[in-house]
């Protein structure tokens, strides 16, 4: 039932807060663990996520220069 919490609080199928108040109930500890848990996800699946866009972009980036210089070495060939 914790990780179905956690899941769900991740996933936004329920509210952080929802989840952290019964938690400052019982004790801030928890409350800290809690708030740790979701900043350590979070941060991580964004960065993940940052990590594939800039690397598909800089595949991509080497993909036109490559074209370009190839049309660039056509177009001397040519002249």
């Amino acid at each position: 039932r914790t990780m179905y919490t956690l899941f769900k609080g991740m996933t936004g199928g329920v509210s952080w807060g929802e989840v952290s108040e019964p938690l400052m109930d019982v004790g801030w500890p928890y409350f800290l663990i809690f708030l740790m848990y979701i900043f350590f996800v979070l941060f991580s699946v964004l960065n993940i996520v940052t990590g594939v866009f800039v690397d598909s972009a800089i595949q991509a980036s080497q993909r036109d220069r490559g074209v370009l210089m190839e049309k660039q070495r056509k177009a001397n060939e040519a002249t």
